[in-house]
């Protein structure tokens, strides 16, 4: 990993609403906080670049992309 990789890395509190992901015929929706499905191509690229495995069933994504929060998981 790269120094500049590293600056790209930011925290959220996970005990906040975030973006959940649900297998679709030819993919993954991604939801919003309140159910709504995310539709922004930027935001599904920035989503699918995380890479999270498959298997993963119970994702939780940060909401807001480099938001600095201390603590908590990847976004």
């Amino acid at each position: 990993m790269t120094a500049e990789t590293l600056c790209q890395i930011t925290y959220c509190d996970d005990s906040e609403p975030g973006i959940s992901r649900k297998k679709l015929r030819h993919g993954w929706g991604y939801f919003d906080p309140s159910g709504k499905r995310i539709t922004d191509r930027a935001e599904i690229d920035r989503l699918n670049a995380i890479g999270l495995p498959p298997a993963y069933r119970d994702a939780w994504f940060c909401p807001t992309p480099r938001r600095p929060h201390p603590g908590g998981r990847l976004g």
